[in-house]
């Protein structure tokens, strides 16, 4: 939006170049994962910056030529380290911002005259074999125009890493089934992936940084609190309730379970010696298991009232939702001053 707010687009022209974004962003991303993402980078500040650079490119309307220049220079900003999951540090902070402002920076640049390699993917140096031991060309075209990668994207309803979010709506669902009391609780265990297990299996909780990258402490907060909002993992922190319950879970790798599966098995022991055990293959947000636009909406709500009031959030809410036919989005920037 800090582009738009310089120049004079249509809704309709701001969703265009949203879903070129997504489309060139995840087909990179789809080319060389999961070895970039085993090598260390975050797909969100690497990938992220293609992205917003040709969403850039496109709302100031830039020809061919420039596009190429914009990837260009793109690619040889396009940083960003997973070391933060070792201790929930603030640097994923960075990333989806820093990728947005490289983006913004790279088609205005293009725009002036500024140039970049015309094979800053496929080159001998280029992104692709910078950052990947194995990648696959053909995926940055395969079956392009045939369908479009933003209908294939997942949105997060709990404020943790994905590889949580199916533990947690699981045992949300057992305790909306069953009416679980906290405290006759025995012990919990949950089943998931390799790659759940090595980046969601963190006990420390220091902070709210690396809370969000322990599923034992996500489920905590969900059945104690009825949800895993920010909210309740920020007072979490300091509930002495959620860290007891904390730690009598143990997250256990599955070898029945895929290492990049979203797949979940929670297994609750009572005091009681009752057994309660459910299964689920992916979250909630999945393109297979889609919101309802009204949980669209309360999350959006969550996510804006931090920085707008109720009334405002609302009103902008109610813009997004007929943005095709705005004709000028200085009127949106307006609804929320």
């Amino acid at each position: 939006m800090s582009l738009e707010e310089s120049i004079k687009s249509s809704g309709k022209e701001f969703l265009e170049s949203v879903i070129v974004g997504y489309e060139i962003s995840i087909r990179i991303a789809e080319a060389i994962n999961p070895s970039h993402r085993n090598k260390g980078f975050h797909t969100t500040g690497t990938v992220g910056t293609f992205g917003a650079g040709i969403a850039c490119a496109k709302l100031l309307k830039l020809d061919v030529n420039k596009i190429m220049h914009t990837l260009g220079i793109c690619g040889t900003q396009a940083a960003g380290l997973f070391e933060f999951v070792q201790n929930g540090s603030m640097i994923k902070r960075i990333h989806p911002g820093k990728s947005a402002w490289n983006g913004i920076v790279a088609a205005q640049l293009a725009q002036k005259g500024f140039t970049g390699p015309s094979t800053i993917l496929e080159g001998k140096y280029g992104f692709l074999n910078a950052t990947s031991d194995v990648y696959d060309i053909s995926k940055l075209t395969q079956g392009l125009g045939e369908s479009h990668r933003i209908m294939r994207v997942g949105i997060k309803r709990h404020a943790a890493c994905r590889f949580s979010h199916t533990a947690i709506d699981t045992a949300l669902e057992l305790n909306s089934e069953n009416n679980i009391n906290i405290d006759n609780i025995y012990e919990i265990k949950i089943y998931a992936s390799k790659q759940c297990v090595s980046q969601t299996g963190n006990y420390n909780i220091g902070s709210l940084l690396s809370a969000q990258f322990s599923t034992p402490y996500a489920v905590a907060v969900a059945l104690v609190n009825g949800n895993a909002n920010i909210d309740s993992y920020k007072s979490g922190l300091t509930n002495k309730e959620v860290i007891l319950l904390m730690n009598k879970i143990t997250l256990i790798e599955s070898s029945n379970i895929n290492d990049n599966s979203r797949q979940a098995v929670v297994h609750i022991l009572m005091n009681d010696k009752n057994i309660l055990e459910k299964k689920l293959m992916l979250p909630k947000g999945e393109p297979e298991t889609p919101f309802k636009k009204s949980e669209l909406e309360q999350k959006s709500i969550e996510l804006y009232k931090g920085n707008l009031q109720a009334v405002k959030a609302k009103s902008l809410i109610n813009y997004v939702n007929v943005l095709e036919k705005e004709s000028n989005l200085k009127n949106i920037i307006k609804s929320i001053n």
